[in-house]
């Protein structure tokens, strides 16, 4: 289930109520936009995002972005609350009405006029549901925890035993033959020849030998 969303829609009536727990409200009618971009736009499949933040825990807030003269001024959010079903009418819009108190509308510096000349968006925030990404790299985190915790299938030579220390003892130095075949386990290649080592080039010191010219561009 997807647990955030941000769908753009437009209003379609408001009505000016007297609530006797909250005062004055203004109640919004709103349709989902069918035209709206991919990243914006609301389909069925998003309708438990749009309930699942209508409950407890959850959040919608309405985006809006006033116009002035043609012009998008800085957006606003404010605090909503869904009222009533949420409905598809006779020409396939998916409805659905939102509440807010005409104080938190003057708090945020909007009136019921800003409303209906804005672009809107209903911003819908699941907060008590993990995403299925979410989910799974939990699951992958838990996987990793017990690996790390887990102890080791061997612990030495038995339950609860070290493994011999083999850091005092003599390295072999002779052929050994296999248990059990007449080949040796290896063949004495003879003496290895001498390494040349170089000591680090200390400032204007030349080295020891030429190196390749690799920059084709200095032709």
């Amino acid at each position: 289930m997807q647990t955030y969303g941000i769908f753009a829609v437009t209003p379609r009536s408001i009505a000016i109520k007297d609530d006797k727990d909250t005062g004055w409200v203004a109640d919004t009618k709103l349709a989902f936009m069918p035209g709206a971009r991919a990243e914006r736009k609301f389909t069925l499949e998003h309708m438990p995002t749009l309930k699942g933040a209508a409950q407890d825990g959850g959040k919608i807030k309405l985006e809006v972005t006033p116009r002035l003269d043609g012009e998008h001024l800085p957006s606003v959010y404010v605090s909503v609350h869904l009222r009533g079903n949420i409905t598809v009418s006779n020409e396939g819009e998916v409805l659905c009405t939102t509440r807010v108190t005409l104080d938190e509308l003057e708090t945020a510096g909007l009136g019921v006029d800003t409303l209906l000349g804005s672009t809107l968006c209903l911003e819908c925030t699941v907060s008590n549901q993990p995403t299925l990404n979410e989910v799974i790299q939990q699951e992958l985190n838990r996987e990793r925890q017990a690996d790390v915790d887990a102890e080791p299938l061997l612990t030495g030579t038995g339950e609860g035993e070290e493994l011999p220390d083999v850091s005092d003892q003599d390295p072999v130095t002779e052929v050994q033959d296999a248990p059990g075949t007449d080949e040796p386990l290896y063949v004495d290649a003879g003496p290895v020849p001498p390494r040349l080592t170089l000591d680090p080039r200390e400032p204007g010191e030349d080295l020891p030998f030429n190196l390749p010219d690799t920059d084709g561009a200095a032709d």
